[in-house]
């Protein structure tokens, strides 16, 4: 098989000459193949003292003049023979082929301009890809969890990805769980998902190795938190302190998030406590349900609720807790921004202090996947998305805050500011909420030292 190359200026006659030329012998012959480079002027000189220290040919006045033409030697391997120019060409086409060039001047002259305006157009086409993928931002996402959590992770990563973090990021996930054939099978299904917001996904069953360079890490904990547990715990702290960056975020899901996360935390003391986050988005929209059917609306109509604590002792806040699309003595619906206070319309006082407490707190009601499933994703993406300006409660490690125990972890108000995390201050409470706060944290510190004895032994 013969095979040339020819090269040159996008606007040069001589160039589209031997291009007509190839094109003509390729129609002709079977067994002929032409491959075409075209480069815009401004480059051809670089590019051409590039091809011949490559390909060991001379530097001379020949080889800059465009077009340069080769042959290469398909079957047999070896270097690229030069061949010449246009007129090289030419006489090669004429003498061992019979083909002439049947073109006049000022047709070569509109092919040559033609290819000028293609290869510019093309070169613009590229740099507005090239933008598009530097604009787009890389995070990798790392979840790890047990293979009793199947369904719960198949629909989280199924509302993570369906819908955009934002139009610029895209994230690279890691599945990490003991389980080869589950980490298998969820990633065959993640790739038959064909989600736009899905860079990559790969599966890992060592830690330690899974969160290498993560930005955020899931880990989903255990229903029970008794030695076995603990112990798992502490392997995924040791993990973390081998493994996780200075900036690498955790998040803690389930139903001990607080417990857990805080073990994880106090095992992990090479990971900045600022890093860790309990998930309580669950228990956030229970009570927004819960009242929202008290009140008779949906439930997404319902803002500005918080809860505090942690699991099965949440003190819910309802004192600035707002809901539109009430159908009062004054309605509005016309104005989005048009709100009740859920303390106003609620007459029932016993029910905000009790009843709703009891409702959230309540360890017997099962857990539903796609409730759980959507109330974590949506909470994630509140904490990626450093667009989120509103504020929503999240558990984090103390530091002090509203007289709560240093390094324990708490549920309270949060926002996040342009992508960091931070507690609300002078979060204005009544004193029954104060005193609740104050109770619970207690009665959770010395929950969490018993934890920390039994993980010891």
């Amino acid at each position: 098989m013969a095979k040339f190359v020819v090269a040159g200026k996008s606007n040069c006659p001589f160039y589209a000459r031997a291009e007509h030329i190839g094109d003509t012998l390729m129609l002709r012959l079977p067994d002929f193949s032409i491959h075409k480079i075209v480069l815009n002027p401004e480059d051809w000189d670089t590019w051409v003292e590039k091809k011949c220290i490559e390909s060991g040919w001379e530097l001379n006045a020949k080889v800059y003049s465009s077009p340069i033409i080769w042959r290469e030697l398909v079957n047999r391997g070896g270097k690229a023979v030069f061949i010449g120019g246009c007129d090289e060409f030419l006489e090669i086409s004429k003498i061992y082929y019979g083909v002439e060039c049947t073109k006049l001047t000022n047709e070569l002259i509109s092919i040559s301009d033609e290819n000028a305006e293609t290869q510019i157009s093309s070169k613009k086409v590229l740099q507005e890809e090239n933008k598009k993928l530097s604009d787009i931002i890389l995070f990798k996402l790392v979840i790890v969890f047990s293979s009793s959590m199947k369904d719960f992770i198949c629909s989280l990563i199924s509302k993570l990805l369906s819908s955009p973090f934002d139009t610029h990021k895209k994230m690279d996930l890691v599945i990490c769980s003991g389980d080869v054939e589950l980490n298998d099978t969820l990633l065959m299904e993640l790739q038959d998902c064909v989600f736009p917001s899905l860079h990559c996904a790969k599966t890992e069953v060592d830690l330690q190795t899974a969160i290498i360079n993560s930005d955020y890490i899931i880990i989903f904990s255990p229903d029970k938190l008794e030695k076995l547990e603990l112990n798992i715990l502490k392997s995924y702290a040791i993990a973390l302190n081998f493994s996780a960056k200075n900036t690498t975020k955790i998040l803690i899901a389930g139903t001990s998030a607080m417990q857990s996360c805080f073990v994880v935390s106090h095992f992990a003391d090479k990971v900045s406590k600022k890093n860790f986050y309990a998930l309580s988005r669950y228990e956030e929209n229970k009570i927004k349900s819960a009242v929202a059917k008290q009140i008779g609306v949906n439930s997404s109509n319902v803002n500005e609720i918080f809860i505090w604590g942690y699991e099965h002792q949440f003190v819910i806040d309802l004192t600035k807790a707002k809901v539109n699309g009430y159908d009062g003595a004054i309605w509005a619906p016309h104005l989005a921004d048009f709100t009740y206070s859920v303390e106003k319309i609620i007459y029932d006082k016993n029910w905000c202090e009790e009843a709703a407490s009891i409702y959230v707190n309540s360890a017997s009601q099962k857990v539903g996947v796609l409730s759980f499933s959507a109330a974590l994703a949506t909470q994630i993406k509140d904490i990626v998305n450093p667009m989120c300006k509103k504020m929503f409660s999240l558990g984090i490690v103390s530091q002090g805050f509203y007289g709560i125990p240093e390094n324990l972890v708490f549920s309270v108000p949060v926002l996040n500011n342009d992508g960091c995390i931070t507690v609300i201050e002078n979060f204005e409470c009544n004193k029954s909420i104060e005193s609740k706060i104050q109770s619970s944290a207690m009665i959770f510190k010395n929950h969490c030292d018993s934890l920390i004895s039994i993980a010891n032994t």
